[in-house]
């Protein structure tokens, strides 16, 4: 079970970024389908409007559908924040203000990492274990270069092991666990090539979200390296079900999809306002893209909604988490050099009125130090 989701699609300084989480769970269709309602289709959705394609009644990926994380981990997971008690994982909206600071997303994302037995202590750690620079491009960024701080940045340590344990046991019981994390970090630079490359910003989130739901797809089909914990995943018996927030008003993916897997054969299982559905066979037999057989979903097969509120699913929940996460600390490094440059500067969140204060204020010292815009300022 896979959820995507991004942080910082609408500023003007500071990265975009999407990131990914991936939970292997071991269903018992018969037994989860009796125990769990399976989440609404399109035709239960009154009003889906003009664009709306109907629903195709099709099973179900080894009932991946039907199964509720927050339910299985219910122990110890819940999907708001109670004060502490349990652990919170949510819309990364609803857990984090600058008021609040970094440790809800903190005992959230922490306690995963902690549980699949990685503990970032710094933030370089944190980029190379979610694989979210690979190309080394914040090394480029002035504010980047020589950026580190310590984590976690306000979560305790031992709050971290007692939820990670709980989490742990939880998870064994019931066959639910974390076995990826990864993201992608979009600078200005790259971000501002990318919507001049794709005709929009919003095709350019698209690309850069489905570009990472490949790599993921890819890894954790492989047998080598396709878990970030001690126990590998079985790649024979991997079905995907991905659950992606939606791209703003955008209903259609299909010709996104079929350009990121064109070795596919790839069936709408039904696009409207609320959500949209496809499903492919797990392979193309040699190299051939083949239909699902009678349209059933065999044990290596992917289906991949795009979903308003798709953080009901907790994998696309701790997904905006980790953006949100990596986003706020990415920020840390921008008002951290210019603060120290400019007196009297106001740190900022990037979002446009704030930004345009802020990039007034730098102006001088920007020209000073002879910083491109365009390694600093999205136009988009």
């Amino acid at each position: 079970m896979i959820g995507v989701d991004e942080a910082g699609y609408g500023p003007n300084l500071g990265p975009l970024v999407v990131a990914a989480s991936a939970w292997q769970v071991e269903p018992n269709p018969v037994e989860r389908r009796e125990k769990l309602s399976p989440p609404a289709t399109l035709d239960q959705y009154p009003g889906s409007g003009p664009t709306a394609v109907a629903t195709q009644h099709k099973p179900d990926l080894c009932g991946l559908a039907a199964i509720d994380l927050y339910k299985l981990l219910a122990p110890v997971v819940i999907p708001h924040w109670d004060g502490g008690k349990n652990l919170a994982i949510a819309d990364s909206k609803t857990l984090y203000t600058p008021a609040v600071g970094l440790e809800r997303l903190e005992l959230g994302l922490h306690t995963v990492l902690h549980m699949m037995r990685r503990a970032p202590q710094t933030w370089t750690e944190l980029v190379r274990i979610l694989d979210a620079d690979s190309d080394g491009r914040r090394a480029q960024l002035p504010w980047h270069r020589n950026y580190e701080c310590q984590l976690p940045v306000s979560a305790a340590e031992s709050r971290l092991f007692d939820l990670s344990k709980r989490l742990q046991e939880c998870g064994n019981r019931a066959r639910a666990i974390p076995v990826r994390l990864q993201a992608r970090l979009v600078f200005p630079a790259e971000f501002n090539d990318l919507v001049q490359y794709y005709g929009s910003k919003g095709a350019a989130l698209s690309h850069v979200t489905l570009s990472l739901v490949r790599e993921l797809v890819d890894l954790l089909k492989t047998s080598h390296g396709s878990s970030q914990t001690a126990d590998s995943v079985d790649p024979d018996a991997t079905a995907m079900l991905i659950v992606c927030d939606k791209h703003g008003a955008r209903n259609r993916y299909m010709a996104l999809l079929q350009h990121h897997f064109p070795e596919h054969w790839i069936q709408t299982l039904g696009e409207g306002k609320h959500e949209s559905r496809y499903q492919w066979a797990g392979s193309a037999a040699g190299g051939v893209p083949q239909p699902l057989e009678g349209g059933v979903a065999d044990g290596g097969s992917v289906e991949i909604r795009f979903r308003t509120k798709g953080e009901s699913f907790l994998p696309t929940a701790l997904a905006s988490m980790t953006a949100k996460y990596l986003r706020e600390l990415s920020m840390r490094a921008v008002n951290e050099y210019w603060c120290a440059r400019v007196p009297n500067l106001k740190p900022t969140a990037g979002y446009p009125t704030d930004a345009r204060k802020f990039k007034k204020a730098i102006d001088g010292k920007q020209r000073e130090l002879g910083i491109d815009n365009h390694i600093l300022w999205r136009n988009r």
